[in-house]
C-alpha cells in the first residue's frame, strides 16, 4: 500500500509517493488529478519515499504519465532509490518521462521546456502472425492503456514476409506467434540470432496455454521472452518495454564498439 501528498510550487505541482505501489490504480493516479484541476504546466513526481515497486505499479505510473501528457502536462521522475531506480530502468520509463536524482533538477528540467509536451519517436513492433489475431489483441491492450501513440506495429502472416521486412531495418521488437509454421518460426529465429545485423534484436514470442511448451522451446533457442495471450493490460505494456530495453542495450554497445574500433591502436592493444 502506498499513501501520497500533492503541493503546489509555482507553476509546478509536486506529488510524492510513499510506501509499496504494488496494486493497479485508477488512472490518473491519485494527486494527479489536482495537477490538471490547478492547471499547472508540470508535475514532478517524487519517489523517495517509495520502498518497492513492480510491474503493476510502473504500468500505473506510465498510463499516467500518457494521460497527462494528453492533456499538455510535463512530467519528470525524481529520487527513486536504487531498487526502483532498477526497476524503471527494466520498464525503460525514461522513454516515456525523465527520470532525474533530485527533486531540484526535476523542476530545472520541466522549467527547460515549459509549455512543451514531451514527445518520443514512434517504436517499430513487428508481428508475426499465426492462427491467433494477436494484432487485434495487442492493439487492444494499448489502446486501454492509452499507449498506441507510442508504437508502431507492423504484421507480416508469415515468417518468410518478416524476414524481408527486417532487411529493411527499422523493427525495434519482433514478436512471434507461436501457432505459426513451427519449422519457419524456428528458422527465423536462427536466421535472426546468426546474423550480425540482428542479432541483438529482441525476440519475443506470444503464446495460450496450450502452446506453452513451443513457446519454451523459443525461450532456450535465444527467445527472450513469453507474452501469454489473451493479452493482461498491466503485465504486457511492461513486458514489452523489457524487451525494447534489450535493444537499446544492444544499440549501445554496438556503437561503442564502432567508436572504440575506429581509436588508432586499439586493435593492438586489446590483444
Amino acid at each position: 500500500m502506498f499513501t501520497h501528498h500533492a503541493t503546489r510550487s509555482g507553476a509546478l505541482m509536486i506529488v510524492s509517493f510513499i510506501g509499496s505501489i504494488t496494486e493497479r490504480s485508477p488512472i490518473p493516479m491519485p494527486g494527479f488529478d489536482k495537477a490538471i484541476d490547478s492547471q499547472c504546466s508540470g508535475v514532478v513526481v517524487d519517489l523517495s519515499g517509495v520502498e518497492y515497486i513492480n510491474s503493476i505499479g510502473v504500468s500505473s505510473f506510465m498510463d499516467t504519465f500518457n494521460y497527462l501528457r494528453g492533456k499538455g502536462l510535463n512530467v519528470v521522475l525524481c529520487s527513486p532509490i536504487p531498487p526502483v531506480f532498477k526497476v524503471l530502468k527494466l520498464a525503460r520509463t525514461e522513454l516515456i518521462v525523465p527520470v532525474t536524482e533530485t527533486r531540484s533538477e526535476a523542476k530545472q528540467l520541466i522549467y527547460a521546456f515549459p509549455g512543451k509536451k514531451t514527445s518520443h519517436p514512434r517504436e517499430n513492433i513487428l508481428l508475426i502472425m499465426g492462427k491467433v489475431n494477436i494484432k487485434e489483441g495487442l492493439a487492444k491492450v494499448l489502446k486501454e492503456t492509452e499507449q498506441e501513440a507510442n508504437y508502431n506495429i507492423v504484421t507480416a502472416l508469415n515468417p518468410a514476409r518478416a524476414w524481408k521486412i527486417l532487411g529493411g531495418k527499422g523493427i525495434q521488437l519482433l514478436i512471434l506467434d507461436v501457432t505459426t509454421d513451427a519449422g519457419q518460426g524456428q528458422h527465423l529465429l536462427k536466421q535472426v540470432r546468426t546474423n550480425r545485423e540482428l542479432k541483438g534484436l529482441p525476440f519475443v514470442v506470444a503464446s495460450d496455454e496450450k502452446h506453452l511448451s513451443d513457446a519454451a522451446y523459443y525461450t532456450k533457442n535465444g527467445a527472450d521472452d513469453i507474452l501469454r495471450y489473451p493479452f493482461n493490460p498491466y503485465e504486457t505494456p511492461v513486458r514489452i518495454r523489457t524487451a525494447l530495453s534489450l535493444f537499446y542495450s544492444w544499440q549501445k554497445d554496438v556503437e561503442f564498439l564502432k567508436a572504440t574500433n575506429n581509436q588508432p591502436g586499439y586493435r593492438q592493444s586489446i590483444r
